[in-house]
């Protein structure tokens, strides 16, 4: 059954462009690890071709593979074509040379593998092709080197623009770019090295016969059908680009006859595009630096733009690929993505990121990176007596303490469903609800703190010859509206909260330690989870700005706290 995310993901341009580029980067990656089988030997190289490649020589494979080049083709020129502006990153040009080259590099390969095959039955092994690069015509090795290359740096590249906003992909980043220079370069070493040993069985006139005749060589027709389809194919392609491009621009001489529209932007520079032109390309068009991780293909949102004035007349309504990354980060209707909106009239924006955004702000910043006002729940712990305590300590075993305590409370908070903030010191400030949920995030507060009491007593039990007492926890637990947002400069920049509810919580575990207690909880957030905190007597507490005092509960240990 086909649902209807099922449907638009089926009619989805990018997603077929994406899928023709995964099944092609695939093959190559199959073509090179068997090109870096050579290295131990030719026999090596044509055993891993019965494995790697065979699959790509049936006649499923073929037609899957061809539809997926000419897919990913077409799709590429299209865009290149409907394009208002070829102004863009530095990787993007790169990437779309590298893959407008590949055709030229590979027509002739094709033809000589692939083509006979089809055309005599003639069945082309690992030593024939070597034989033609190492022997017959060495000139030609240069060329599929460099396709080799070309090929592999624009996957790479494609792959990687692809998976950067991916939140686990920092993590394994260093080992595939490790895989991106290690195959390639086993690729090259075992084609050179193959290359040489069939370059010396070659001088054997016997070796060479046999050879011929076991793949059913078709003799010198086969040349001149390799060469006359070349030159078919290399000018039928030139003739493409060229119409591409030659129609691109009549195109965009046609639209500018037309009444253009004018964008309007904070700094008050106007830019007039004619119409059609998506808003990340008029801020190209216009010189005016604008976000764009992706490269402009709906993934990751940093283009995204206010929209100041003109939203009525000048936008239609959001497609399903920008109404469902609008819905992820819960943004108000008047911010649109600036790669998915094409105005037809003038309209005044602002770009919310600046220009230099990386993937890392697209994926640390997410739905927070504006500030929102959320009703929430704040902790903050902190433990009692370790500033005496370190002082009798070396540095390590201050440091080892500590990683000891935060990995055991940060994991209890985790758990819980919250989030860590930060570490101060000693300290901890957490956060939960944040994901908009206010009485689970409440909840969570209580059950971290429940969970963090437990992990202190298992902590203190494995380092109990470590520590001369035991360590000694306190906390302050309060809720309220606070301003959630992505905040910091630099590499400190970061996801957390501020408001009168932090200052209350932290002004909560000061409290806590007055009383002697390890919890002190609001009212308020026992009230709202529906638990009742009236066994644990009250005191009041001034808060700033309030005339009321504040009800705060003192809890002597939180494992008293009832279960949740």
């Amino acid at each position: 059954m086909v649902t209807d995310w099922d449907f638009k993901q089926l009619t989805n341009r990018r997603f077929w462009h994406l899928s023709a580029g995964l099944v092609m980067f695939f093959y190559v990656t199959c073509h090179l690890i068997n090109h870096a089988a050579g290295v131990v030997s030719v026999d090596s190289a044509n055993l891993a071709e019965e494995y790697l490649i065979e699959l790509w020589t049936t006649i499923g494979g073929i037609l899957l593979l061809s539809a997926a080049v000419l897919f990913h083709l077409g799709s590429a020129l299209w865009v290149t074509f409907i394009r208002r502006s070829l102004r863009m990153p530095l990787w993007q040009w790169s990437q779309l040379l590298l893959g407008l080259l590949i055709p030229a590099l590979l027509i002739e390969h094709a033809m000589a593998t692939a083509g006979v095959r089809l055309q005599y039955g003639m069945d082309p092994d690992y030593r024939y092709v070597l034989a033609i690069f190492f022997h017959f015509a060495p000139e030609k090795l240069i060329g599929q080197l460099s396709l080799l290359v070309v090929a592999w740096g624009h996957g790479c590249i494609g792959l990687h623009h692809w998976l950067k906003i991916r939140d686990w992909y920092p993590r394994i980043q260093a080992h595939l770019y490790a895989l991106c220079l290690i195959i390639p370069t086993a690729a090259i070493a075992g084609v050179i090295s193959a290359g040489f040993e069939v370059r010396a069985l070659v001088q054997d006139p016997i070796w060479s016969f046999d050879m011929l005749q076991e793949i059913a060589y078709p003799g010198g027709e086969a040349d001149l059908f390799v060469a006359r389809m070349r030159d078919y194919w290399l000018w039928g392609y030139a003739l493409l680009i060229l119409l591409v491009f030659a129609g691109r621009y009549m195109r965009i001489a046609l639209y500018t006859r037309r009444k253009g529209v004018r964008v309007t932007y904070p700094s008050g520079r106007r830019v007039l595009v004619p119409p059609g032109a998506t808003l990340l390309e008029t801020s190209r068009a216009g010189g005016i630096p604008h976000a764009s991780v992706c490269g402009g293909r709906g993934r990751c949102s940093t283009c995204r733009v206010l929209i100041l004035a003109g939203a009525d007349q000048a936008l239609a309504p959001p497609d399903p690929l920008e109404e469902k990354v609008l819905a992820n980060l819960n943004m108000p209707e008047n911010v649109r993505l600036a790669c998915r909106v094409r105005p037809t009239g003038d309209l005044r924006c602002e770009p919310l990121l600046p220009a230099d955004v990386t993937a890392r702000d697209a994926l640390s910043g997410g739905r927070y990176r504006l500030g929102q006002e959320l009703d929430i729940a704040v902790m903050f712990a902190d433990l009692r007596g370790f500033t005496k305590l370190s002082e009798s300590k070396l540095p390590f075993d201050v440091v080892f303490l500590l990683n000891q305590y935060f990995r055991f409370m940060g994991t209890a908070i985790e758990d819980a469903g919250g989030r860590v903030d930060k570490f101060i010191g000693d300290g901890i400030m957490a956060l939960f609800g944040i994901d908009g949920d206010p009485m689970a995030g409440k909840r969570s507060a209580l059950i971290a703190a429940r969970q963090m009491a437990a992990q202190l007593e298992i902590l203190n039990e494995r380092l109990k010859n470590e520590l001369g007492q035991p360590l000694k926890l306190v906390m302050g637990v309060h809720s309220g509206p606070a301003i959630v947002g992505t905040m910091g400069h630099g590499q400190a920049t970061q996801v957390t909260a501020i408001g009168d509810t932090v200052n209350t919580a932290a002004r909560l575990e000061s409290l806590a330690k007055e009383h002697d207690v390890q919890l002190m909880v609001s009212d308020r957030v026992g009230r709202d989870v529906g638990i009742d905190l009236g066994i644990f007597p009250a005191v009041e507490m001034a808060v700033r700005g309030r005339k009321e005092p504040l009800q705060v509960h003192p809890i002597r240990s939180a494992g008293e706290l009832p279960e949740l």
